[in-house]
């Protein structure tokens, strides 16, 4: 099984892992590139962070954001249905962490090793993801 994180953005972080989930690699790319980088890897799961454009907030306006999500969307639906794989890949939406959240994830994240600090840290945030659907699904039994 191989596991996609996605943190969507004009920089877009990715972060995957195989089974055992011991390793995690990740990198970080431009909105489009990214999505063509994710299903090249043939996810089992794409874990994406959610987006909500807020009125008001144009520091925070990210259309490109949206362009991932829907485009990983439609290209995990089309990849199984192109293929006819008995079993979809599975896509979940997230919601972004608290800043609570966010520290302790960090700290998990550096004790296993897979921190990978960048200069907007969308590295990282896609790293948060993974490790939390990894813990959520029981995909990796010791975390």
């Amino acid at each position: 099984m191989k596991v996609v994180a996605v943190d969507p953005g004009l920089t877009t972080g990715i972060a995957w892992s195989d089974e055992p989930f011991t390793v995690c690699e990740s990198v970080e790319l431009p909105p489009m590139q990214a999505v063509g980088a994710v299903m090249d890897l043939a996810p089992d799961a794409v874990i994406c962070e959610d987006y909500t454009p807020r009125p008001g907030r144009t520091t925070t306006w990210q259309p490109d954001a949206l362009h991932v999500i829907g485009a990983l969307r439609y290209e995990t639906w089309a990849a199984h249905r192109r293929s006819g794989w008995e079993r979809p890949i599975i896509f979940e939406l997230r919601r972004p962490f608290a800043k609570a959240r966010v520290a302790a994830l960090n700290e998990d994240l550096a004790e296993l090793g897979w921190c990978r600090p960048t200069k907007g840290g969308h590295e990282d945030s896609a790293r948060r993801f993974l490790l939390d659907a990894l813990r959520r699904h029981g995909w990796r039994k010791d975390l």
